[in-house]
């Protein structure tokens, strides 16, 4: 279930993607999703299911190290996912 699910008044999910400088001074683009549910580790299986596996096997494949997957708790509430690519990739 997703968190903001069992939630009778609704909730918000928010989707940006922006170019940023990562830690390492180089170009990044940063996409974050975050939402207005019951946050992170309620439920131990939210955070290790196999779509968030499979985003991180897809990350550590195509990026090596350059690439970041988080998933903690939003500043707000709820649950805030950040995706970090390099901005410049050669193959």
């Amino acid at each position: 279930l997703h968190g903001i699910s069992p939630l009778k008044q609704g909730g918000r999910i928010e989707v940006k993607a922006v170019k940023d400088t990562g830690d390492t001074g180089e170009p990044v683009i940063k996409i974050t999703v975050q939402d207005s549910g019951s946050g992170p580790g309620e439920n131990r299986k939210q955070n290790h299911g196999f779509g968030l596996y499979s985003i991180r096997e897809r990350i550590k494949l195509l990026y090596k190290d350059k690439g970041k997957f988080v998933i903690r708790h939003g500043e707000e509430g709820g649950t805030l996912a950040v995706i970090q690519l390099p901005g410049r990739y050669k193959q």
